[in-house]
């Protein structure tokens, strides 16, 4: 008997159970298969969805802190972060690696200077410097990566005028209008306080000194980033 009449043969004298059995098995494995994909794709949806969220969270982060994107690792990078409060700064600042610098703070020609040290890699973090009236004095806080303190002048005359006319004051703060880049050997002002001449004409005390910080581009409130020089 040729060989495909015996496996017809054999398929005949099957019982009937055989054949409903493993049509249940495939029916199974079929209703299984479909059962994997639309868990999958659930998970895929719910992937996405965290994805989304995680995006929004990132983005909103990112309007927080500000978007820092190193254009050159060589490079000092600073960028203002909005604080929404005045007198209140803050930056995140990005400094090439075996960066070494001093933050030098000037208060009307009062200088007073820290270093926070040096690392061989490169260091990236969140500066804040806050400017507080006290009676007739102008306290300045100050904190940079490891470092920071606190410095000020007494003096009312000034003091009244960042109380009374904030507006007036010119304020320069790096990084105000989007990232700024700095070779390693340039100085880095984080911020400076300037008084506009009519202001500085009706001064009583301080006039002359002001006056020649002004000029020399210091201020009369500053904080820089100086590169350490041996």
């Amino acid at each position: 008997m040729p060989t495909t009449s015996i496996l017809k043969y054999f398929r005949q004298q099957r019982p009937a159970r055989y054949f409903t059995m493993n049509s249940f098995l495939q029916r199974f494995f079929e209703g299984l298969w479909v059962f994997a994909i639309i868990v999958g794709l659930i998970l895929a949806w719910r992937s996405g969805q965290a994805r989304a969220s995680l995006l929004r969270e990132i983005t909103r982060i990112e309007n927080r802190i500000g978007k820092l994107a190193i254009v050159d690792p060589t490079l000092v990078h600073v960028v203002a972060i909005e604080t929404g409060k005045p007198f209140d700064y803050s930056w995140r600042v990005y400094l090439p690696p075996n960066y070494r610098f001093n933050l030098v703070t000037n208060t009307l020609g009062s200088k007073n200077s820290s270093s926070p040290g040096t690392s061989k890699k490169m260091r990236e973090f969140i500066a804040h410097v806050v400017v507080r009236f006290v009676d007739e004095k102008i306290e300045c806080y100050s904190r940079l990566d490891h470092g920071g303190g606190l410095c000020g002048t007494t003096n009312l005359e000034l003091a009244n005028i960042f109380r009374e006319r904030p507006e007036e004051i010119q304020i320069h703060q790096a990084g105000n209008n989007g990232v700024e880049t700095f070779q390693e050997d340039q100085e880095v002002v984080l911020l400076r306080f300037s008084l506009p001449k009519k202001i500085l004409d009706s001064l009583d005390e301080k006039k002359y000194t002001v006056r020649r910080l002004q000029a020399n581009q210091e201020g009369i409130l500053s904080f820089k980033i100086v590169p350490f020089k041996p």
